[in-house]
């Protein structure tokens, strides 16, 4: 073979397209909830949720009409209008930065503990081993995030193939 660099896709690829689908986005759905709760005060999740904001107002004023806005009331307010921004969202597979991270801290959690095993096809491991062996360099291409990514890679169903 007469390459240097394999660039790959995930869905697709490496892995079954439903597993994100089927998978991983109901997961993200199911205890995003929970996972705010639980750090709601956190620097990092208030980053999300300020982007999250702030991405709202910009989509409503470029006349997005089924964005939910964000307002600063109490908590319990706030919150369901985060989630219900989030779910919509996640309804129309938008590809932005704050609902992306957001995920992908949902998915450590479930890879952590076991819930989520990243699906990865019998016969890319070998392949990919063995061009590591050859000292060629892979790449991933994706619009997931790239910690999304990495945990797929180590959390797989064929062992952890970060490297």
């Amino acid at each position: 073979m007469d390459f240097d660099v394999l660039l790959v896709d995930i869905e697709g690829t490496t892995t079954s397209i439903s597993f994100v689908k089927d998978i991983l986005f109901p997961f993200a759905r199911s205890e995003v909830e929970k996972f705010l709760r639980s750090n709601w005060n956190s620097e990092n999740v208030r980053e999300c949720i300020n982007s999250l904001r702030n991405q709202a107002k910009e989509d409503l004023s470029a006349g997005m009409e089924s964005i939910v806005e964000i307002p600063e009331n109490a908590f319990e307010e706030t919150l369901q209008c985060v989630l219900n921004n989030i779910y919509k969202m996640m309804d129309i597979d938008r590809k932005v930065k704050a609902l992306k991270t957001l995920q992908g801290y949902v998915w450590i959690g479930g890879y952590k503990e076991g819930v989520l095993k990243g699906h990865v096809y019998q016969d890319v491991k070998p392949v990919l081993d063995r061009l590591l062996e050859e000292k060629r360099k892979i790449y991933v291409y994706s619009s997931g995030s790239v910690g999304a990514q990495k945990l797929l890679f180590e959390y797989s169903t064929e062992g952890d193939m970060l490297k």
